[in-house]
């Protein structure tokens, strides 16, 4: 009896496993509404929704195992925040002399653009030491969004409201590019779980997800996301350690459910 109560128990406690559902989390940044929220793509919720320390603007976000802003205009602070959007420090001072409208990160180093003359700047995860990489500046656009893709390292970039997404390598060669025929915000993101691109429409309340090639593969319309300021947005690059299929789990459940049985039956018949 007892061995069959704790096949049963295993079983409830691996499809139980198997009913919990967690997609990767999108950061919003909302630098006028001076806040962060977290998006989860499996329930098309905002999860999370913290303000931003010091309440100033801070559009560039590198997330990988931590969320890092740095302000958008010359002067202005961003922070550290862990991943659940509690404060962990602030001092990330922006020290060049033009605007910046979204940020990146390969973990290495921490990216960011401008959205008035398409110049791409190389960081330190700190956001310290800026380097001038190049201007990704096509037929007089410019891009408000920068999103890292580790699958070929290189960049993806979104039109500053036009309809355009562009592919650069990171010695600034363009790639490729699509029309989505809508007009983007500034929070382009690439989910590494998947390969597609994420973004917003510009002072709407939709956000969009594209294959690479350009095909629209959804649209969504999340409560607590508005239209009042730009957004700025990333997933975090950082991979945690493979987890176990559920199938696998499931038949190792099933398998240690039935062992028990079986030994518990051979310790009767001896």
């Amino acid at each position: 009896m007892r061995a069959t109560t704790l096949f049963c128990l295993s079983l409830l406690s691996v499809f139980g496993w198997l009913g919990q559902t967690q997609g990767a989390v999108l950061y919003l940044n909302d630098g006028d509404g001076y806040r962060i929220q977290m998006y989860d793509t499996a329930t098309n919720t905002i999860t999370t929704s913290i303000t931003s320390s010091p309440a100033v603007r801070t559009f560039p976000i590198a997330v990988n195992t931590d969320v890092r802003t740095l302000g958008y205009a010359p002067g202005e602070v961003g922070s550290k925040y862990a991943l659940d959007g509690s404060l962990l420090s602030s001092g990330y001072t922006h020290n060049l002399t033009e605007s910046l409208s979204d940020g990146t990160t390969d973990g290495t180093y921490n990216y960011a653009v401008s959205w008035a003359s398409g110049t791409v700047y190389r960081f330190t995860t700190d956001w310290e030491t800026p380097t001038y990489l190049f201007s990704a500046n096509l037929g007089g656009s410019t891009p408000g969004g920068i999103t890292y893709d580790s699958s070929d390292n290189t960049f993806w970039f979104s039109e500053d409201r036009g309809g355009y997404v562009w592919n650069y390598s990171k010695d600034g060669m363009l790639l490729s590019s699509f029309n989505t025929g809508l007009s983007i915000d500034w929070n382009l993101a690439l989910n590494p779980e998947d390969k597609t691109l994420w973004f917003g429409s510009a002072f709407g309340t939709s956000l969009y997800q594209f294959s690479k090639t350009g095909t629209m593969l959804g649209s969504y319309s999340p409560t607590g996301y508005d239209a009042a300021s730009f957004y700025s947005g990333e997933f975090s690059v950082y991979q945690s350690p493979a987890v176990p299929e559920p199938s696998t789990l499931a038949i190792f459940g099933i398998g240690a459910g039935i062992a028990g049985l079986k030994a518990r039956k051979k310790k009767r018949v001896v």
